[in-house]
């Protein structure tokens, strides 16, 4: 019987039949809702990363084979893509271990010069990414070819309707905060139907930028690229800051609020409410993982109040 989801036998499989080597050791990271992603180190002392996905999500892997050819040769320190094959039941790709662990998990560690120093490296990164072609609308895309959304908002309207399906049907949060981002949005419209699809790396936040040392060694999990907006990445970072109690100084140099208009900040402060309901909505989500988290009512509170003053702030912008 074929295993019913990616599992560390089908990642210890996938490293046999790759490199004909054993397994000295295999762990599955913590984090991530889409893929199964093992740190791996075989028999030989080689490190590496299997990314593994189930049938439905076989696009976001060859988004991250695609991504990956196109992007490190530009510049983009993504770890080397050792072997990837995006035919069997379960597609994978196998990478170098990038040595460090995700900008979260060292981010109160960090002096003040090594959060400037990482998000000027981050930085560099969304320009290199910024000079590719604007694409074909609107969106998160697995390659350039593919057709996204005519206008800004429409994207934006499709991760709204996603967060409403999912906080309907996990039933912990009040689904009128769906509302209440729309009704939010008032003024920001013809901003929005300005935007110009510039692409750039939407999920370079808390996770995925890799540091050792306070220093960046990498990004990784890049299948796709989202084009509109760039401030719709440091509002996540901000959003991903506030919920784990951290300073948000890496945001100021990520994205200083000085040089932003005042409708730019303004949709700034609506981007970080919209990540904040995009959290809530995923309280109560089994994704990936073995059973459903538990939903503390600490959990909600706290998510609660930080939308609260988001949309304070953005009745005062």
């Amino acid at each position: 019987m074929a295993d019913e989801q990616p599992s560390a036998a089908s990642a210890s499989q996938i490293v046999r039949d790759v490199f004909g080597e054993e397994i000295a050791s295999i762990a599955r990271f913590p984090t991530g809702r889409c893929h199964y992603v093992f740190d791996v180190v075989a028999g030989s002392g080689r490190k590496i990363v299997v990314r593994i996905a189930e049938p439905q999500n076989r696009a976001y892997i060859e988004g991250g084979v695609y991504w990956s050819k196109l992007l490190r040769p530009m510049g983009v320190p993504l770890p080397r893509l050792l072997a990837a094959d995006t035919e069997p039941r379960f597609p994978y790709m196998i990478l170098e271990r990038l040595e460090g662990t995700d900008l979260g998990n060292i981010y109160s560690q960090l002096s003040s010069g090594q959060k400037q120093s990482i998000a000027s490296r981050v930085n560099e990164m969304q320009q290199i990414v910024s000079v590719l072609a604007s694409g074909n609308g609107f969106g998160y895309a697995t390659s350039r070819e593919q057709l996204l959304h005519r206008t800004w908002w429409d994207a934006i309207e499709e991760l709204l309707v996603r967060s409403e399906k999912w906080i309907k049907g996990a039933g912990v949060v009040d689904p009128a905060i769906i509302g209440r981002l729309r009704g939010s949005a008032d003024g920001l419209q013809d901003y929005f139907a300005q935007m110009r699809p510039t692409p750039f790396l939407d999920d370079l936040t808390t996770r995925n930028v890799i540091v050792a040392d306070g220093e960046l060694t990498g990004v990784v999990d890049i299948d796709e690229v989202c084009f509109g907006d760039p401030l719709f990445t440091p509002s996540l970072v901000r959003m991903s800051l506030l919920s784990s109690d951290f300073d948000t100084q890496y945001v100021e140099f990520l994205c200083p609020m000085d040089r932003l208009s005042r409708t730019q900040r303004r949709a700034f402060t609506f981007y970080t409410a919209h990540a904040c309901v995009v959290f809530l909505s995923e309280l109560g989500q089994q994704f990936n993982c073995d059973q459903t988290p538990e939903v503390t009512e600490a959990q909600i509170k706290k998510l609660r109040c930080i939308l609260d003053a988001l949309f304070d702030e953005l009745r005062h912008s």
